[in-house]
């Protein structure tokens, strides 16, 4: 049964379906970080290298690893390190788990805000010369 700060963390995550989130390391020292990754499934359900994620795991897609030498928390096959997981979908636990807060700021700075110019500047976009693919057959 889980407790209630595992479901507190659990309603946590579940609203960060598809961030990117930091690992942290699960043995010794916790404050190490291991890998950056994007949360794909919160699905207690869903069966990843053959078990169930359950209530304290979620899927990951591993982006980007820190500490190559980090064990996995449940191996898939001769998969047992961070550095063989670049790349692929393993399971991670909620509570080694952080929100890569540095990575919103990034997306939000380059979507939410508007271009701005000095009254009366004509912008180019360069569309004017975009060409159709049919058009670039020519070019290959």
């Amino acid at each position: 049964m889980a407790t209630s700060k595992q479901v507190a963390i659990t309603q946590k995550i579940s609203s960060q379906k598809g961030k990117d989130v930091i690992m942290y390391n699960l043995y010794r020292d916790h404050s190490i970080l291991v890998a950056k990754a994007t949360i794909l499934s919160i699905d207690h359900r869903k069966v990843v290298g053959g078990q169930e994620l359950g209530s304290e795991y979620c899927e990951v897609a591993v982006n980007y690893v820190i500490k190559r030498d980090a064990i996995l928390p449940r191996g898939v096959g001769n998969m047992t390190t961070m550095g063989q997981a670049q790349g692929r979908c393993i399971t991670w636990p909620y509570k080694h788990l952080e929100v890569d807060k540095s990575m919103e700021k990034s997306r939000n700075a380059t979507t939410s805000r508007p271009r701005r110019f000095p009254k009366g500047t004509q912008v180019d976009d360069g569309l004017e010369d975009f060409q159709a693919p049919a058009d670039l057959e020519d070019l290959q």
